[in-house]
């Protein structure tokens, strides 16, 4: 029997009618450990420090690092009885997936690096079980009632992004920078980590960014075993 434990996520025997009416925005994702959380804010701040040296235009907004993890699955507005269904699709996914490991890999950019709106750090190691893995839980988000996804998964960390402000030619120049960055500057070796568990995450937005709280922990059926 899968082992996996809610945070937060409590059912009563007997609720209001208003319960099942219930939203919240959720999303399905994978966390880091503290040594990849170092690795991933010390990226961050040599890529800043790089395109301050450069005089790259002032036209970036730098993601809070504090709360970093991978999404596998942003779904939005979740009522309280799909929370229930997602419970129970991600203790089956999770009992029949290994563990998987994983680490920081490339500096990237949305769309491109010609015209980079979103600067981001990619991940590298076992990333074939991973894409297996997002497969399956689009599959039963699906069956949950949440629109199938449409755009192709591109695993990353957010860095940074442009502020609406930004004209065409910083763009282009902030893209030229990044791409001499990862071309010509030696990264440090980043470590690898081991993948256990997928974890359901509430975002509640806030005057001093969003804030996530666990909704359901689920542990790889591979790792609770004696």
């Amino acid at each position: 029997m899968n082992s996996f434990v809610f945070d937060t996520f409590l059912v009563e025997a007997c609720v209001s009618p208003d319960y099942f009416n219930m939203t919240m925005r959720t999303f399905i994702a994978l966390e880091f450990p503290p040594t990849i959380h170092a690795q991933l804010a010390d990226a961050a701040q040599r890529l800043r420090s790089y395109l301050r040296s450069q005089r790259a235009p002032d036209c970036l907004r730098w993601a809070g690092l504090h709360n970093a993890h991978l999404t596998l699955r942003f779904l939005g507005d979740t009522t309280s009885v799909q929370a229930r269904l997602l419970a129970d699709a991600l203790a089956d996914i999770a009992q029949h997936q290994p563990p998987f490991e994983l680490m920081l890999g490339h500096i990237d950019a949305f769309p491109n690096v010609r015209q980079p709106r979103v600067l981001w750090l990619g991940v590298a190691g076992d990333v074939a079980p991973l894409h297996t893995l997002h497969s399956a839980i689009e599959q039963r988000v699906t069956h949950a009632g949440f629109p199938a996804e449409t755009r192709p998964f591109s695993p990353h960390i957010t860095l940074a992004r442009a502020n609406q402000r930004a004209s065409r030619a910083d763009l282009r120049l902030l893209g030229q920078l990044v791409q001499e960055y990862a071309e010509t500057i030696a990264q440090p070796q980043m470590s690898r980590f081991q993948v256990t568990e997928l974890v359901h995450m509430q975002s509640q937005l806030q005057r001093g960014g969003a804030v996530h709280t666990s909704l359901g922990r689920f542990q790889f059926g591979a790792s609770t075993k004696a």
